[in-house]
């Protein structure tokens, strides 16, 4: 009798692409620190890190990735839990730290949470939930993207177009939770339309939705 063993299945945590004199690799692991060796070789290196929690973790992740003591702190200073946070930047010249929202809709229920990015030479480092699925697309086109990267720019202007690169997929996707209100809200303009709408609940609707919109809003104009 043979007999099987299910192993359960390691969700990958962290992805990293990087550009160095060999060419362009990506990898996926369970552990950011498997990528720390790879930074010393590439020339350029985007890592992408989902955590449980984020205000709990972000000093020590920063810190791995050589940025200054205290840089993420600083980014939730306006906030008072991790979740109802401001948007903001912190400059430090050779390095920088960018939060931005990620916004996520479920009929009209709205869940906001923080997108970090630090920047310094050499490398871009993302932070985020481990909830939070917004780089899909750009994962899997990442190395052609890093392949495409004018080799006659400086570092810097290489940082200039990932970033450019990851705040646009960002923004695609908070949009897109815009069009998921419409269509909920579709839903409900064709049910009060019906012989017999529930006034009750369609009142209820509107609330919900008025709510979900103002929400939405709010996250973006924290930025």
């Amino acid at each position: 009798m043979i007999r099987l063993i299910l192993y359960p299945k390691i969700k990958t945590l962290v992805f990293c692409i990087s550009l160095s004199e060999r060419g362009t690799q990506s990898q996926h692991s369970n552990s950011y620190e498997d990528f720390l060796p790879l930074l010393e070789q590439s020339s350029i290196t985007w890592a992408d890190i989902k955590v449980d929690n984020i205000p709990k973790e972000i000093i020590e992740i920063a810190d791995k990735f050589g940025f200054s003591h205290g840089l993420g702190k600083q980014l939730f200073a306006g906030s008072t839990d991790g979740r109802h946070f401001q948007g903001g930047y912190e400059d430090l010249d050779t390095e920088m730290g960018l939060l931005f929202p990620v916004i996520r809709t479920e009929d009209f229920n709205i869940t906001i949470k923080p997108l970090m990015i630090f920047l310094k030479r050499g490398l871009v480092l993302t932070v985020r939930n481990r909830d939070i699925h917004i780089f899909h697309n750009l994962h899997r086109y990442a190395k052609t993207f890093f392949k495409k990267l004018p080799k006659n720019l400086q570092p810097i202007d290489w940082l200039s177009l990932i970033l450019i690169r990851i705040i646009d997929e960002n923004n695609k996707r908070n949009f897109e939770q815009l069009q998921e209100i419409d269509e909920s809200s579709g839903d409900l303009t064709r049910n009060f339309k019906s012989d017999t709408p529930f006034r009750t609940d369609f009142g209820e609707k509107i609330i919900e939705m008025k709510h979900a919109l103002i929400t939405y809003l709010s996250g973006l104009w924290k930025l």
